[in-house]
C-alpha cells in the first residue's frame, strides 16, 4: 500500500485513501479525545462522496494551536456534521475564523447561532465580517466590497457588533463570576437581567465539584426541550453528573456514557455535565470549569431559539442564585460543617472590613416540607460555628457589624 498523506486538501485522493490517511494522521499524532474518536465513526459512516469535505475540516483543527483545535471540533460536531445546512466553502471560512480568532467558547457559540439563523444567501457575507471585524479592518474596508454585498455586509457587521456594543449592552461587573460571565455574553442584550449581579456581594466561590452542579443544574433548565424517545438518555447523563458532583464516584460509567456517540440539543448539555465531572474527578485539571461554560452558553442558545428572551434572562436569574447557593455550600465544605438539611439558596453573603467572606447565611428547606428555615456560618473568635434555626433565631446571632445587611436581604430574599 501505497503512503499517502493527509492535509487540508483532499480533493485529489480517492475516498478510501483519505479514511485511511485521516486513521494514520490520528494515531500518528496519538490524538484520542473523545470528541476526534467520535467524528471518526462519523466520517467511516459517510457515503463517499461527503468524505473528503468532512475530513477538510477537521483538518482545519487538527492543523490549528491546542486552544483553537477543541473549538473547531466542538463547531463541527455541534453544528457543521449536519453538511447540507451550510455551503462548503461557508463551513471552512468560519472554521479558519475560529482558529484565526483564538475566541473562547461563549464567542464561538453565539457567532455561530447567529450564522445558522442568518439566510443562506447573506452567510458568505456574515462570515466575511467576522474574519475583517477580528483583523480590525471591516469598517475600513468596506467600500472595497462589490456594490451588490455592501448591505449584506453592513447587515451581518451590525448583527455581531451588537452582542457587545449595542445600546443595552454594559460593562460586566469585576464581581461576576466567570461562568455567569459566560451566560451573559451568549444572550443578546436585551435579554439579559438586570439588577445588581449576585446581589451586589462578592464573588462566589463553588469549588471544583461546583462546576459539575452548575453543568448539571444547566442541563435540567432544558430538559423540556428533550424529545420523548430521548429523556431516559438525558435523564441518565445528568443522574451521573449528580451522582459524580455529590461522591467523587462514577468515573468509569461516565467514560461509558460518553464514548457511547454524539448528541445534540438538550442532550449536549447533559453531556457536558458528564464531561465536567470526567475532567473534576479525572486526569484533566486544566479543563475544569470548560465543559460547565459550554453547557451554560449552550442552555443559553436553546432557551433562546425556542422560549424567547424572557425565558434566557429567567434562566441567567436563577444561574446567579445557583452560584450564590453553591458558594454557601463550597464555604461549609472548606469548614467541616454539614447542615441537617439541604441549603435551598442563599439569603445573605457579607464581607469584613478587609474584604474577606466573613458571613453567610442560607436558607434550609424544612424537616416537615417547609422552607422557612435558616442557616447561619461565621466566625466567632477563631472558631467557625454552622447554626440553624427559625428565622428570627437565626438573625438574632447575626454580628452587629453585619446584621443591618442581613435583615434587608433577609426581607428580600424571603417575603412571600
Amino acid at each position: 500500500m501505497r503512503a499517502v498523506e493527509v492535509t487540508a486538501s483532499t480533493e485529489r485522493l480517492e475516498p478510501e485513501e483519505i479514511r485511511r490517511a485521516f486513521a494514520a494522521r490520528l494515531r500518528e499524532e496519538g490524538l484520542t479525545d473523545y470528541r476526534l474518536a467520535t467524528l471518526r465513526r462519523w466520517v467511516d459512516r459517510l457515503p463517499d462522496e461527503r468524505v473528503a469535505d468532512a475530513v477538510e475540516m477537521i483538518l482545519v483543527g487538527l492543523d490549528a494551536p491546542r486552544r483553537a483545535r477543541w473549538e473547531v471540533l466542538w463547531v463541527i460536531e455541534r453544528s457543521f456534521k449536519r453538511m447540507d445546512a451550510i455551503a462548503r466553502e461557508t463551513r471552512l471560512a468560519f472554521l479558519r475564523w475560529v482558529v484565526a480568532s483564538r475566541a473562547g467558547r461563549a464567542t464561538v457559540a453565539a457567532r455561530l447561532r447567529e450564522l445558522e439563523h442568518t439566510r443562506p444567501e447573506k452567510r458568505e457575507a456574515f462570515v466575511a465580517a467576522l474574519t475583517r471585524a477580528d483583523e480590525g479592518s471591516a469598517l475600513r474596508d468596506a467600500h472595497r466590497l462589490p456594490t451588490d454585498t455592501r448591505n449584506d455586509f453592513t447587515e451581518a457587521r451590525t448583527r455581531f457588533s451588537d452582542t457587545t456594543t449595542g445600546a443595552d449592552a454594559r460593562p460586566f461587573p469585576a464581581n461576576a463570576h466567570p461562568i455567569l460571565v459566560e451566560g451573559w455574553r451568549a444572550a443578546p442584550p436585551h435579554a439579559r437581567p438586570h439588577g445588581e449581579v449576585h446581589r451586589g456581594e462578592h464573588q462566589p466561590s463553588i469549588g471544583r465539584r461546583g462546576y459539575v452542579h452548575v453543568a448539571a443544574f444547566a442541563a435540567r433548565k432544558v430538559a423540556h426541550l428533550v424529545p420523548r424517545g430521548r429523556r431516559k438518555a438525558f435523564e441518565r447523563l445528568v443522574r451521573l453528573a449528580e451522582e459524580a458532583a455529590r461522591s467523587g464516584t462514577g468515573r468509569s460509567k461516565i467514560e461509558r456514557v460518553l464514548d457511547d456517540g454524539a448528541y445534540d440539543g438538550a442532550l449536549d448539555v447533559a453531556r457536558s455535565a458528564c464531561a465536567e465531572a470526567r475532567a473534576v474527578f479525572g486526569r484533566s485539571p486544566g479543563r475544569v470549569g470548560v465543559s460547565a461554560r459550554a453547557a451554560v452558553t449552550s442552555a443559553v442558545g436553546l432557551l433562546l431559539r425556542t422560549d424567547g428572551h424572557e425565558e434566557v434572562r429567567s434562566f441567567l436569574e436563577q444561574l446567579d442564585a445557583e452560584l450564590r447557593r453553591l458558594d454557601i455550600e463550597h464555604a461549609l465544605a472548606l469548614r467541616r460543617k454539614q447542615p441537617t438539611a439541604p441549603i435551598t439558596g442563599a439569603v445573605h453573603r457579607g464581607i469584613d472590613g478587609q474584604g474577606r467572606p466573613a458571613i453567610w447565611i442560607a436558607r434550609l428547606g424544612g424537616r416537615d416540607g417547609r422552607d422557612h428555615e435558616l442557616g447561619l456560618l461565621v466566625k466567632h473568635g477563631r472558631l467557625w460555628t454552622w447554626s440553624e434555626g427559625a428565622h428570627d433565631d437565626v438573625l438574632a446571632m447575626v454580628p452587629d457589624e453585619h446584621f443591618e445587611r442581613a435583615v434587608m436581604a433577609a426581607k428580600r430574599e424571603l417575603r412571600p
